[in-house]
C-alpha cells in the first residue's frame, strides 16, 4: 500500500515539475523536461525512504499485533533460497500457555516476520514458556517458514495427559515446569556443557550429587525434578501441529 503511495506521489511530482518548469518561456523544453524529472526522481527517494523502512538487526526486540516478543537471534545468508537470507528469532511465551494457543501463536509471528522481512523468504523461530527452558535447549514449539511453506512442530502435554502418564505404572512422571524445575534443569545443562567444552563426558548420575548439593535436596528429588521437566518437553517433540 505505502509503495503504491509512493509511486502516485512520484508521478504527480513530476507533473508538476513539468507544468511549473513549463510556464516559463526562458527556460527550453529540455530544461522544462529535466526540472520536472528531477523533482520525480528527488520525490521518489524520499517518499520510498519513508514507506519502505530498513528490517530488524541482529538483536532487535519485536512485538506483533497481540504483544509477542519475538528477539532476532541470527540473520544468515544461504545460497539455496530465494534472496539468500535466512532469519532466526526466539519467542517466550507465557508460563501458562494452552496447548491450542502454541500454533496460533507460531502463525502470528511467522506473519509478523514476513511484513517487517519483505524480501526474506525463509525464517526459522524457536519457542519456549521462559528463559531458562530456552537457554536449556527445551522448547514448546518450533516454526519455520521457507518460500511459501510453513511449518509448526511441537505443543505441550495437556492437564489430562500430564494425569495420565502420571498415574500409570513405571518410573517416567511428567512435571509441569515451574521455578524449582527450570532451576534444576538450567543448571543441569550448564554443568553438561561446560563439562563437554573441556573435553569430559558427564552421565546423568555424575551430575545428579553436584545438584544435590547446589540445591541442598535428596538425589532422588534431583532426578525426579530433572526427568520431570525432560519428560514435559519431549512428550509432544516434533509433532505437526
Amino acid at each position: 500500500m505505502l509503495i503504491t503511495v509512493a509511486v502516485i506521489f512520484s508521478f504527480l511530482a513530476i507533473w508538476i515539475g513539468f507544468a511549473t518548469f513549463g510556464r516559463k518561456k526562458q527556460w527550453s523544453k529540455i530544461a522544462s523536461i529535466g526540472g520536472g524529472f528531477i523533482l520525480g526522481c528527488v520525490s521518489i527517494i524520499i517518499i520510498t525512504y519513508i514507506a519502505i523502512p530498513n528490517p530488524p538487526q541482529k538483536g532487535d526486540i519485536l512485538k506483533t499485533a497481540s504483544n509477542i516478543t519475538i528477539e532476532i537471534t541470527d540473520i544468515q545468508t544461504h545460497k539455496n533460497v530465494k534472496n539468500g537470507m535466512l532469519v532466526m528469532g526466539k519467542v517466550i511465551c507465557p508460563r501458562n500457555i494452552l496447548p491450542n494457543q502454541i500454533k496460533p501463536a507460531a502463525l502470528e509471528v511467522i506473519d509478523d516476520l514476513k511484513k517487517r522481512f519483505y524480501d526474506c523468504a525463509w525464517f526459522m523461530v524457536w519457542m519456549s514458556d521462559d528463559n531458562r527452558s530456552y537457554n536449556a535447549g527445551n522448547y514448546i514449539a518450533t516454526a519455520e517458514y521457507k518460500e511459501g511453506n510453513v511449518s509448526v512442530r511441537g505443543g505441550i502435554p495437556s492437564d489430562q495427559e500430564i494425569a495420565a502418564v502420571n498415574k500409570s505404572p513405571g518410573e517416567l512422571s511428567i512435571r509441569k515446569p515451574d521455578d524449582l524445575g527450570l532451576d534444576v534443569y538450567l543448571a543441569f545443562r550448564k554443568i553438561k556443557d561446560t563439562a563437554y567444552k573441556n573435553g569430559k563426558y558427564l552421565s546423568d548420575d555424575e551430575v545428579y550429587p553436584r545438584l544435590s548439593r547446589q540445591f541442598n535436596l535428596p538425589v532422588s528429588k534431583i532426578r525426579e525434578i530433572h526427568m520431570g521437566i525432560a519428560c514435559y518437553y519431549m512428550y509432544k517433540m516434533g509433532n505437526k501441529l
